[in-house]
């Protein structure tokens, strides 16, 4: 009989786990399509904040700072993107993609930094004689 309760109590346990976990990549998504211009309803700074809190639950997966920074940019906050992605940048010093929206939104001498960086990650290929 406790066997049959713990068993029980387990599979609650992960059937709550994962709905989280389909919530958080359902807002994740959502996210994303915030960032793309006639992609969905205009974004708004409360969307996008409840979306990117809703994305990072139960995951250490860093889209959803990048997709809410892409997000932020739309609305005009570039200051606002330039944090998320710093945030990525701080946490994934490897990050290229971070590195990069970091050298297309902000200002020197960060995006100098950041283009040192991404050119570090990835550096120029030579063109390939034909």
């Amino acid at each position: 009989m406790v066997a049959r309760v713990a068993l029980l109590v387990l599979a609650v346990a992960v059937i709550g786990w994962f709905a989280v976990a389909v919530g958080s990549s359902r807002a994740q998504n959502e996210l994303i399509d915030l960032g793309v211009p006639g992609h969905g309803a205009e974004p708004t700074r409360e969307r996008i904040s409840e979306l990117a809190d809703r994305a990072r639950r139960l995951s250490r997966d860093r889209r959803a700072d990048l997709a809410e920074g892409v997000a932020l940019r739309r609305i005009g906050d570039r200051a606002g993107a330039v944090r998320a992605y710093e945030r990525v940048a701080r946490e994934e010093p490897e990050n290229v993609e971070a590195w990069g929206l970091l050298v297309r939104d902000a200002e020197p001498p960060l995006a100098t930094e950041a283009r040192r960086r991404l050119r570090a990650l990835v550096p120029p290929v030579p063109a390939v004689p034909r």
